[in-house]
């Protein structure tokens, strides 16, 4: 029944494309895909995805091209392609594809100036509208190396049929992991989500060795709170920080919050712009405090808005870094010594973590101290709780421990990661459950916990992102077996 449908579905596009040369009459021959069928950029994304291209691949300037690994198809802000590799007159480069109609499509959408494609190592065009420039990247026109059979895939897209797992291709290993037990694969993850665990006592071991626990745990925090779009920011407004006014006994919290909120250039200028009415008792209170403490020094940030959802808009984020820092007395990393000491169950642990969410704040309707959002939000959900207990207290927790030599601090740490739920999804755990299991989906079969939620992870960023998608490369491919098989 599949194949019929199939061919029913090809021969009524074969419909559609007689309709549309019946539509022009006109006595002239007709060249070039684009006068044939409108199209746009997710179709020549389509043909970089599919690698639909015939000869030797040649940029504007001649150099010589061989595509090693597509890159993965980005479907976030920033360029087309990501983790990409090819082969430039024989010399290799890493890096973003970047895929326009045009040439001048470029400039024209502001890539040039746009930081998150500084790393694009080959502009793939339909056209070429623009004399060269000395010193710019590779251009290639791909309409010089069109598949016959592009007529196919403009017919998929438009029948909405090309899946995320079309877009991403499956690796060498995912016959492996298709042919193995649950069990075993679920120890596999769980061992590489302790790894990565691992990875990270290690690296905050070596943050508080340099800053010490308080200024570590607080930057860390911080940058978590950033998100993907803003962790550095957030990072930067902690290095900032002046740790011990925060711990002072002689400062009071409205005190403590215009220190975060000035330092971070936040407090909005009530002579040019407008505040909540709500608002505008706490706006009053944050000015007066900054200029009592006599502050000067602000940050010039420049923040990512592009992904930010107004949920998670940067002032949120920060209040609610500020509220978790007042319910642990401003002294986060003595609050968690305190919770490891006295903690004797996993359950409890994940219970104190869970109290730091302030469900009460005043910036739970708001994305900025004038705009409102309804409904109401917390700004610290379960799923940013657990986030934060993943990538940095459970680990903090564990790395106090070895540095005082406290095993309950050690145990109790990871026996709470390795039993807490998995965590919301996120592109990259969709693309590495693409890429390896078959079907997909089998991903609710085999990561009952975060932490073999973070072994796909780990596997994913250490294997596939690490070698830039080159299975050969790969030790958990197939490629030897299959090479056996075919000498036999």
């Amino acid at each position: 029944m599949d194949e019929i449908v199939e061919e029913y579905r090809l021969y009524r596009y074969a419909a559609k494309i007689a309709a549309e040369s019946k539509k022009n009459k006109r006595n002239i021959v007709r060249e070039g895909l684009e006068e044939d069928l409108e199209f746009d950029e997710k179709f020549l994304q389509t043909i970089w995805n599919e690698q639909k291209l015939e000869g030797e691949l040649t940029t504007e300037n001649g150099s010589r091209v061989e595509v090693v690994s597509k890159g993965i198809w980005n479907s976030s802000a920033g360029p087309d392609f990501k983790n990409a590799t090819i082969l430039m007159n024989g010399k290799l480069y890493a890096g973003d594809i970047e895929i326009h109609r045009k040439r001048s499509d470029w400039y024209r959408h502001g890539h040039e100036n746009d930081q998150r494609y500084g790393n694009v190592i080959l502009h793939v065009v339909w056209e070429n509208d623009m004399p060269e420039i000395k010193g710019r990247m590779e251009v290639l026109v791909i309409r010089r190396h069109m598949n016959e059979d592009w007529r196919r895939l403009l017919w998929e897209l438009e029948e909405s049929r090309y899946a995320y797992a079309d877009k991403m291709g499956k690796g060498e290993c995912a016959l492996r992991w298709a042919m193995t037990e649950d069990g075993k694969v679920r120890s596999l993850l769980e061992a590489a989500g302790l790894a990565r665990f691992r990875g990270k006592i290690n690296g905050i071991k070596r943050e508080i060795e340099d800053k010490g626990s308080a200024r570590a745990l607080i930057e860390g925090i911080f940058d978590v709170l950033g998100y993907k779009s803003n962790r550095r920011q957030f990072r930067q407004i902690a290095e900032a920080l002046d740790i011990s006014a925060l711990k002072s006994r002689n400062m009071r919290n409205v005190e403590k919050e215009a220190l975060i909120f000035g330092t971070a250039n936040m407090l909005p200028d009530t002579t040019r712009c407008r505040v909540a009415v709500p608002m505008a008792g706490y706006v009053d209170e944050l000015w007066d405090a900054w200029w009592r403490l006599g502050q000067k020094r602000t940050l010039d940030i420049k923040w990512d808005k592009s992904e930010s959802r107004p949920y998670n808009m940067p002032w949120r984020r920060l209040a609610a870094g500020i509220e978790l820092l007042e319910r642990t007395d401003w002294n986060p990393d003595e609050w968690l010594r305190n919770v490891a000491m006295n903690g004797n169950s996993t359950k409890e642990m994940l219970r104190k973590i869970g109290e730091l969410n302030n469900r009460e704040s005043r910036f739970r309707g708001y994305t900025n101290f004038d705009r409102e959002i309804c409904p109401g939000a917390d700004l610290l959900g379960k799923d940013r709780i657990a986030e934060l207990a993943v990538n940095m207290i459970l680990p903090f927790m564990a790395a106090i421990g070895e540095i005082e030599g406290n095993e309950k601090c050690i145990e109790l740490a990871r026996a709470t990661y390795q039993s807490m739920a998995p965590m919301q999804g996120n592109r990259l755990l969709k693309e590495a459950s693409t890429r390896f299991l078959t079907p997909p989906s089998r991903v609710r079969d085999l990561v009952k916990k975060v932490c073999q939620q973070q072994g796909l992870l780990d596997i994913y960023k250490n294997f596939c992102l690490a070698l830039d998608n080159n299975c050969e490369l790969c030790p958990f491919s197939c490629q030897e077996e299959i090479k056996a098989e075919e000498k036999d």
